[in-house]
């Protein structure tokens, strides 16, 4: 049901934070995903096509790292931070119990993947912890692709949900269908070029 008393500013600024860093991290995810789940076996030679193999190679790494690093601010624990941690307090400050208990029960019943993913970005996506490697860090904090997609999408249905109840503007972060239909997309249209270039 949406509220008819006006938002204050500091709800409004905060959920616009929180819906940015939702939204970044739902397309970083869906996209990786598209090309590195989906489209495999199909267009691996495609991806591996040299021509085109340093992109797709930069892109494995780069939008995985950016989902940890738009998760890691929605995460992050910090006071100083505008996250999801922060939303829930500015919500319920501002006499939003309803669309608070929503964050804090995301917050709450993810706790162990949270951490985990805390990790990831503490000492591998967003610092360099000098004792351990990249594959260290993975291998200790142990994340799988499906974990990712499961909370990014719980923070996605819980930032619409709350955008509904506030708002009820209609801009709600899409499905990640959109993203993986576009990749998909882009790499047949990859694998056609190529075939047409006799490359």
């Amino acid at each position: 049901m949406v509220s008819n008393r006006p938002t204050p500013i500091e709800v409004r600024e905060t959920f616009g934070r929180v819906h940015q860093d939702a939204t970044h991290a739902h397309v970083y995810f869906h996209t990786w995903w598209a090309l590195f789940g989906v489209a495999m076996p199909e267009h691996r030679a495609t991806m591996g096509n040299v021509a085109y193999v340093d992109f797709f190679q930069a892109c494995k790494a780069g939008f995985l790292t950016l989902v940890f690093v738009s998760l890691g601010r929605l995460l992050d624990h910090d006071q100083r931070s505008l996250g999801l941690k922060r939303l829930h307090e500015v919500l319920v400050e501002h006499g939003y119990g309803k669309e608070g208990g929503q964050v804090d029960s995301l917050l709450s019943s993810n706790g162990d993947l949270i951490e985990r993913i805390r990790g990831i970005r503490n000492k591998s996506a967003a610092h360099t912890d000098r004792e351990m490697t990249r594959e260290d860090v993975y291998e200790k904090y142990g994340v799988t692709p499906n974990e990712i997609r499961d909370l990014v999408g719980a923070v996605v249905d819980v930032v619409n949900d709350v955008e509904q109840s506030l708002y009820s503007s209609g801009l709600l972060i899409s499905s990640g269908e959109r993203q993986e239909r576009a990749t998909m997309s882009l790499l047949r249209c990859l694998k056609d070029a190529a075939w047409d270039d006799g490359v």
